[in-house]
């Protein structure tokens, strides 16, 4: 299921891409939802972030999909003429898939981020509902990783 979304970040986008594709925010994104287990990489234009996370950490209903747990890698691919960074979520432990690009336009010294994606979620009988309620919170969670963000400018 598609999705589009937009936030505003109190910065440059020079300054924004810097904190989108740092390993500082990276660490307060693991500490604002309880992650421990997380690493993070980067190079020039790519940076990629893993992280696990156990099934007594997750809402019931994903819970009974999830026996072992859940292990992502988030890679994020900076094109710097375009400004704009290219995710990609790769998902182990559950059968979902989730892609989106943020296209970043400066407006006097703020930035406006819109968010454009897809989840994809591949239960029978179930998957399209999962997908319906994970866009459905897409808004509230780039809002408020939008202030941990703010909190890096």
């Amino acid at each position: 299921m598609e999705f589009k979304a937009n936030v505003k970040y109190d910065g440059t986008v020079a300054e924004v891409v810097k904190v989108l594709m740092s390993r500082a925010l990276a660490d307060a994104r693991a500490q604002a939802l309880g992650i421990a287990d997380y690493s993070f990489e980067s190079s020039e234009n790519t940076a990629v972030t893993r992280f696990t996370v156990e099934p007594e950490g997750m809402p019931a209903k994903v819970k009974n999909f999830m026996r072992t747990g859940l292990t992502a890698a988030i890679t994020a691919a900076l094109d710097p003429v375009a400004h704009r960074i290219s995710h990609k979520v790769k998902l182990q432990g559950v059968p979902a898939a989730i892609t989106f690009a943020i296209d970043l336009t400066e407006d006097a010294g703020k930035t406006r981020a819109d968010f454009t994606g897809e989840v994809k979620v591949s239960i029978p009988l179930l998957g399209k509902e999962l997908e319906k309620q994970a866009v459905a919170e897409v808004a509230e969670l780039l809002a408020e990783d939008a202030k941990l963000v703010n909190q890096q400018l």
